[in-house]
């Protein structure tokens, strides 16, 4: 569950920041932009920063620094609310395409519209991914960059960002050393060695 209330980036910002139309009910997202704001961002910036950025937030007395750190300088970095924005549209994509009803999950097939394939909707989810990991490589680089702007942020953990999988691109589990498993330790006995 979500630990935060305050949100980084509103339901018009992610429609204006990201390929999500205008007119898509916001039920179908909303309850993602809490959700990836504590999952990416958080992860992304660590504690410090994210809980600087929200007590800010709720005090309404954003610095510029902070600021800059939410919406970008409009250039070569896009803040926050673009990497948020992107991780929203990527969550919410099976949701645009598929609604859970009482009756069960479903899609709306009708009035001139036809549905995306599973195969568009994935490429779509790729692209967003794309999108997404790449604003958060910048916001986290920005903060590197402008480490002393951003004191909170040397206090994070470097495991926090970038997220270093050395090659492993499962989702959870234990990686183990593949020598250490298959090479025989010389102490053991072999058992029922004829």
């Amino acid at each position: 569950m979500p630990t935060c209330e305050i949100l980084l980036v509103t339901e018009a910002e992610v429609k204006s920041l990201t390929a999500l139309s205008g007119n898509v009910d916001i039920k179908k997202f909303v309850f993602h932009i809490p959700i990836m704001q504590d999952l990416r961002i958080k992860q992304a910036i660590g504690n410090s920063c994210f809980d600087a950025l929200l007590d800010a937030i709720e005090n309404d007395d954003l610095t510029a620094l902070e600021t800059t750190l939410l919406e970008g300088n409009n250039r070569s970095f896009k803040g926050a609310k673009m990497a948020l924005a992107w991780w929203v549209y990527h969550a919410a994509l099976p949701n645009l395409h598929i609604t859970t009803t009482a009756s069960g999950l479903g899609k709306k097939i009708g009035q001139g519209f036809e549905g995306a394939s599973v195969d568009e909707m994935n490429n779509l989810r790729s692209q967003a991914e794309s999108y997404a990991r790449y604003y958060t490589d910048q916001l986290i680089g920005y903060i590197k960059e402008n480490s002393d702007d951003y004191p909170c942020y040397a206090l994070a953990s470097d495991t926090l960002s970038p997220i270093s999988t050395d090659g492993y691109e499962g989702t959870s589990g234990i990686a183990l050393d593949w020598e250490d498993i298959t090479r025989p330790n010389p102490e053991h006995r072999t058992l029922n060695k004829e």
